[in-house]
């Protein structure tokens, strides 16, 4: 498994505590959190995309995107949604519409994923 997270929710939450002028650094150690390639995927994900996605993804530097209307996304592998999933939810909840909006306005989405993080819920 390559899902990465780079630092603990602990680290996190004294960054967060500490000085407002850390926010750009704060920012930046969030977005490069959670990291994934092409070997996360199970064969039954790999399936699933071949099915669903035949001639809408591509790979670029071992990260597997998906077109969804037009737009590319990162495809991120069920391993690593959960992650993805707290790293959004961090530091509070701001509902599952607005969640699943961050997450693709930072590039990233997998199949089902309203019902996914409802299920986290």
């Amino acid at each position: 498994m390559t899902c990465v997270v780079l630092y603990t929710l602990m680290e996190l939450l004294i960054m967060f505590q500490s000085s407002h002028a850390r926010q750009k650094e704060i920012e930046d150690c969030l977005a490069c959190m959670l990291t994934f390639n092409t070997a996360d995927f199970s064969t039954s994900e790999n399936e699933k995309i071949q099915r669903l996605a035949p001639n809408s993804h591509k790979v670029e530097n071992e990260q597997l995107s998906i077109m969804v209307r037009g737009i590319w996304y990162i495809l991120v592998p069920e391993i690593c949604q959960t992650g993805v999933f707290w790293y959004y939810r961090f530091p509070r909840h701001l509902g599952v519409s607005k969640m699943v909006g961050l997450i693709k306005a930072a590039g990233y989405w997998w199949f089902e994923m309203t019902d996914t993080l409802l299920d986290f819920l």
